[in-house]
């Protein structure tokens, strides 16, 4: 079953955001950066399992791919341990980061307690099971940590989001949603210690958790969260993730809101930026078609208004389902990958038939202006990833489902994915 994570559906009127900039239609992203690409010190969250100097990948089928020259090993698949009880709901199943600081990259696996049947009866105690990477590989005799939800029915485990190092202790945190998504949910982040992930987190108004990057060029990564409420951006330090000075994130003024996001630095100055993907309604409160939001970061942090509005080409095309950041090409920027969910609809158009994967590559203006993104068209159904350098090529790579698109010059090495 297709996990949550990033997706929020509410309606809700931010009178006092600005209005967007909106680019030119066809326009590829628009990026405003120095003139040579800068390649900032940035904290990268560590996907090396067994420390072999290859990035890998938990996917959809919940195993756990090693890589190496060629891509991911298909032949040394790694199964992760189900929920103990039967008829689950299989959920959140992620590579991490190094929670413990030990150079090996931890897996988490998610059990909210649910049971897959419809009506879905309620839920229980939630957990999330931390397994640790090793020179050995993965250690799945046992977990090395559980944590456990703060009571029934809160599905604690259904999602979690690997933020980075939001304290810069060269150690990776993640947070985990305790709740039902705007119903009195909360944001659990947990920090990374050198026995695992500290068993007391640092807790925040519920809602969608987004990993933001390092926003403002600190050295620690920020974290978005967005609710009913408000969208804010709280900005990582020694102590953590300091809620006295979350930002508001700047929203258009009218939006129905399926929000996904991804953190990046595009134009390569040093500064993460936010690409938000929303549903956006026009002032008579017609829906048009969805938009992904560009907000540039700076030393104060996000920019006032947005830098670009990307729009997709349809109203029900589901344009920003999902974003992938990662530097595709190796330029020391990064790069954007927008899924729509629903891009080419059946011969009757009462149902999808194909989805669709945009790539808009990070760059100066001049540059950027006038290209057309890449782009390749996929069956639907399955879950957008960002997995690193699964190749030791230093270039980012990305995976639909069972479909891997290696990173190379120009974004993909190939726009017909193989599958594993």
């Amino acid at each position: 079953m297709r996990a949550l994570a990033g997706l929020l559906l509410v309606a809700c009127r931010t009178a006092q955001a600005p209005a967007p900039v909106a680019a030119p239609e066809g326009q590829a992203l628009i990026v405003i950066g120095a003139a040579e690409p800068v390649r900032p010190h940035r904290h990268h969250l560590r996907r090396d399992v067994d420390g072999d100097g290859y990035d890998d990948a938990v996917l959809d089928d919940r195993r756990l791919y090693l890589g190496g020259p060629d891509g991911l090993r298909t032949d040394r698949a790694i199964a992760l341990p189900p929920p103990a009880h039967p008829a689950p709901v299989i959920t959140a199943a992620m590579i991490a980061g190094d929670v413990d600081g030990d150079g090996f990259a931890d897996v988490l696996v998610g059990d909210p307690g649910c049971l897959d049947r419809m009506p879905m009866p309620p839920c229980g105690v939630g957990r999330v099971s931390l397994y640790r990477g090793s020179r050995a590989g993965l250690r799945l005799d046992a977990p090395a940590q559980v944590l456990f939800g703060t009571g029934v029915d809160r599905r604690f485990g259904y999602t979690a989001t690997p933020l980075g190092d939001v304290d810069g202790d060269g150690r990776d945190d993640v947070a985990i949603v305790d709740g039902q998504l705007g119903v009195d949910d909360v944001v659990h982040v947990f920090l990374g210690t050198a026995t695992g992930l500290a068993p007391t987190p640092i807790d925040l108004p519920g809602g969608i958790a987004i990993a933001a990057g390092d926003i403002d060029g600190d050295g620690t990564d920020d974290l978005a969260v967005i609710n009913q409420q408000a969208a804010l951006l709280y900005r990582g330090g020694a102590a953590g993730l300091d809620a006295a000075r979350a930002a508001q994130i700047p929203l258009p003024p009218a939006m129905l809101f399926m929000v996904t996001g991804a953190g990046g630095d595009f134009d390569g100055d040093g500064f993460g930026d936010l690409a938000l993907g929303v549903d956006v309604m026009d002032d008579a409160g017609q829906l048009l078609p969805n938009g992904v939001l560009i907000l540039r970061g700076g030393r104060g942090g996000l920019a006032p208004r947005p830098a670009l509005v990307l729009r997709g080409d349809a109203l029900a095309d589901g344009f920003g389902g999902a974003l992938v950041a990662g530097d595709l090409d190796d330029d020391g920027r990064d790069d954007l990958v927008i899924e729509s969910t629903c891009a080419i609809m059946n011969a009757a158009r009462t149902g999808c038939e194909r989805g669709r994967i945009d790539v808009h590559l990070g760059g100066e203006v001049t540059r950027a202006a006038s290209a057309a993104p890449v782009r390749t068209t996929f069956t639907i159904g399955e879950t957008l990833l960002g997995l690193g350098d699964i190749d030791g090529d230093h270039r980012a790579d990305v995976a639909y489902g069972a479909f891997v698109f290696r990173g190379a010059r120009g974004g993909f090495a190939s726009t017909a994915p193989p599958s594993l």
